[in-house]
């Protein structure tokens, strides 16, 4: 039904791929690109690429989820990218920023973020600013974990793309279940492509693309059919 891309930010550049997700309560999810860009412009540049069925027709990816942290260098101090993040989806609304949670009473939540300045400190927010996503990762970790049981070709089942090896593997098993549920990353063992799964559960989550149904092909629609007005997404999120 479309593509997404989704991006995990680092001290230095972007993991991210691209899912063509199909119809229905399983979420069937096809990985169709991955890899790594240095910069912001680079991801700019991927939510403008073409990406072609076997059959030859187009689809560019419909939305963007980036997350506002930004990762770690062995050996550097850490510094935050959120004021980066924001600043890059203000310009470039296609994509949404995003942090998550282990702990949340609802899957995800959503606040805004652009505010007009007060002297009495009241928030007025500024029309069309811009929104955080906030994701229950603990959730979706359980999701994707489940989903990423269901053998090839099953039903819910993820595929990945034949360009997919060994470093994406390890990424999705570097993680752990501890004895409270919660899921942790031993030190030194990258995650990246696992937490962006997790981000494209959310994302396809938020936009409510389980409920979203099969369209009619022309050649099928009965007159009635016909007569109303079809649709595509609305990225109105």
């Amino acid at each position: 039904q479309c593509l997404l891309l989704k991006a995990d930010t680092q001290q230095l550049g972007f993991h991210y791929q691209v899912w063509a997700v199909g119809y229905g309560q399983d979420l069937p999810v096809a990985m169709i690109e991955h890899g790594f860009v240095k910069r912001f412009a680079n991801l700019v540049d991927l939510s403008r690429k073409d990406f072609f069925t076997a059959s030859g027709q187009s689809f560019r990816p419909l939305a963007g989820f980036i997350d506002s942290g930004g990762g770690t260098i062995p050996g550097r101090p850490k510094h935050s990218r959120t004021a980066e993040v924001y600043d890059f989806c203000r310009k470039f609304r296609f994509f949404k920023p995003l942090k998550g949670r282990q702990i949340m009473e609802l899957p995800w939540s959503v606040k805004r973020v652009d505010f007009y300045p007060s002297s009495v400190g009241k928030k007025v927010p500024i029309p069309g600013g811009l929104n955080l996503y906030t994701i229950h990762t603990t959730y979706y970790k359980n999701e994707l974990d489940l989903k990423l049981q269901h053998e090839p070709g099953a039903a819910g089942a993820i595929s990945l793309h034949a360009g997919v090896g060994r470093d994406v593997a390890r990424q999705l098993t570097a993680e752990y279940r501890d004895e409270r549920g919660h899921w942790q990353c031993p030190s030194g063992k990258p995650n990246h492509h696992w937490d962006i799964m997790v981000y494209g559960l959310a994302l396809a989550d938020i936009m409510g693309l389980k409920n979203k149904k099969r369209p009619v092909p022309e050649t099928a629609r009965t007159p009635r059919q016909a007569s109303k007005r079809g649709g595509g997404f609305v990225n109105n999120y």
